[in-house]
């Protein structure tokens, strides 16, 4: 993470492994670190977005840090053809416990129900795919 620093990053974004999202107490560890970098943080949920559940304890658990930039739901919900409400309903279920931070999520699609999808956050955020690269093939989730 200094390297990360060093290098002139103040936000991280760090990626739950797995179907079942993060280890917190390592995450917790992780989100310590960076604070006293004085690192921001997009904090990942796309593995418990639609779990309302999964997704309320995480929120009122982060709320209170101050590193926390803002939230990310969905990760290309229109590629993966999520629910056309589930980014909103996440939308909503965040702003009534932590009104004060931004909701992110990703599109992928060029207009695939673009308005119902991006009803759900504050900021849209896009990928950038260089050519040549294999995004479809990770270590981690072999």
């Amino acid at each position: 993470m200094e390297i990360f620093k060093d290098h002139g990053h103040n936000v991280l974004h760090k990626v739950p492994a797995g179907r079942l999202g993060y280890d917190f107490e390592q995450l917790d560890k992780w989100l310590d670190q960076a604070q006293r970098l004085g690192l921001w943080i997009m904090y990942d949920t796309r593995r418990q977005y639609q779990n309302a559940t999964g997704l309320e304890w995480q929120v009122s658990r982060l709320k209170a840090r101050p590193n926390i930039l803002h939230s990310y739901t969905a990760d290309e919900p229109d590629g993966q053809v999520d629910a056309l409400d589930a980014p909103k309903r996440a939308y909503d279920q965040i702003k009534v416990r932590e009104p004060y931070h931004p909701v992110s999520l990703c599109l992928n699609c060029e207009n695939y129900y673009f308005e119902e999808y991006s009803a759900g956050a504050d900021i849209i955020l896009s990928y950038v795919y260089p050519i040549g690269t294999n995004t479809s093939w990770s270590a981690q989730y072999k």
